[in-house]
């Protein structure tokens, strides 16, 4: 009895096993059973050596029907074929301008504001610097936040944050839009860095030579300046730097009391130097270490210029040392930079507001200023 029952159950088993072949082999009523049937031979007909598993199990014209749908599959390959990357010159010349910017980081923070990108990678615009402004949420390699981007003038404007300070870090990609520019009434009275930036039409403003006290407030500069090529007041003594922009848009750090360089076109003094020719030049054990607001003017190698200015003599910023300015320059790769005039005078203006606070509560556009920096303007 028990015989019979096991070979009943055999037979039953062959039976439904026969039924299944069938069904996967001859039919498509089982989808998954014909997908793996398919697959099956697909892959036993994919290796040379391995071909007889396809037809010594399933019948030639089953095997046949799939492989003349391989063969009609490669042929849809047809005229799939590579053209030319498109690839966006725009974009690529942003990211090769603005290389402190990481590209996904960029492309990802674009998709949620494209605002941004209304006129293209080349007029890529966004402005959150004012001091009312919280910035973008979007940080630069060395971990900046970003607080401005203006593709078609070069600029990128950056927060920069300390434990002990705060201020801005401007980055302007195009060198020959930076010039000095005295105030209206130099000799009799200064200007408000803004009013400067806005008599020449420029986009940024920093504080540049040392405030001299003597006289109507921002009357003269202490030391020498040269403005577009035109020279005021007197070089200051041994000891003193002075930065140089010369005919082919790049800053040189000098000594104060020499000669202007014959191809000098602008130029301001003060003390100290903090990088030169890629080398940081000051030091903790220096005697530059009072923490004040501080303004400082630098270069890298492929030409970007950079204006670093930090506020000081407030609770939530106390001030910067001048070798805690040029950690700040050398991490944006700054070739040459110098520290310029700082305190009460420390100020910088972009895009028609002051974007850092003057350390005068009661003085919120600043002093008045014999001179600054400006990037942009009726000179380019």
């Amino acid at each position: 009895m028990k015989k019979l029952k096991l070979i009943a159950f055999l037979l039953a088993l062959i039976l439904l096993l026969e039924c299944v072949y069938c069904v996967a082999v001859f039919t498509d009523w089982v989808p998954a059973l014909s997908r793996l049937r398919d697959r099956y031979i697909e892959t036993a007909l994919s290796t040379l050596n391995h071909r007889w598993l396809a037809t010594a199990l399933i019948p030639g014209d089953v095997v046949q029907r799939v492989y003349l749908q391989l063969e009609q599959d490669r042929l849809d390959q047809l005229g799939q074929n590579s053209g030319d990357w498109e690839l966006d010159p725009a974009e690529q010349t942003f990211f090769g301008r603005f290389s402190e910017l990481d590209e996904q980081a960029v492309r990802q923070w674009a998709e949620g504001h494209p605002e941004a990108l209304e006129a293209g990678w080349d007029q890529f615009y966004v402005n959150q610097a004012g001091l009312d402004d919280a910035g973008l949420d979007l940080h630069t390699r060395q971990g900046d936040q970003v607080l401005a981007i203006d593709a078609a003038s070069g600029l990128l404007v950056l927060r920069i944050r300390e434990e002990k300070f705060r201020g801005v870090l401007i980055l302007g990609k195009d060198p020959a839009r930076l010039h000095c520019a005295p105030s209206d009434d130099w000799g009799a009275s200064g200007q408000q860095a803004g009013d400067i930036a806005e008599a020449h039409g420029a986009l940024a403003a920093l504080t540049a030579s040392g405030f001299d006290a003597a006289g109507p407030e921002g009357a003269y500069q202490t030391g020498a300046a040269m403005c577009s090529g035109t020279v005021y007041g007197e070089h200051l003594l041994p000891g003193y730097k002075r930065i140089e922009l010369r005919a082919d848009n790049k800053l040189y750090v000098v000594d104060a009391p020499t000669d202007f360089h014959p191809d000098c076109t602008d130029a301001t003094e003060w003390t100290p130097a903090l990088i030169v020719d890629g080398v940081t030049v000051v030091t903790e054990e220096d005697h530059y270490n009072a923490r004040n607001p501080r303004c400082c003017l630098g270069q890298k190698k492929d030409g970007t210029v950079l204006m670093l200015c930090i506020e000081g003599r407030y609770l939530d910023s106390l001030g910067a040392t001048a070798p805690e300015c040029a950690e700040i320059l050398e991490r944006y790769g700054a070739y040459q930079a110098m520290n310029l005039d700082g305190g009460t005078s420390a100020i910088c203006w972009y895009q028609g507001e002051y974007i850092t606070r003057c350390s005068d509560p009661e003085l919120p556009e600043g002093r008045r200023l014999p001179n600054v920096w400006l990037y942009g303007g009726i000179e380019n």
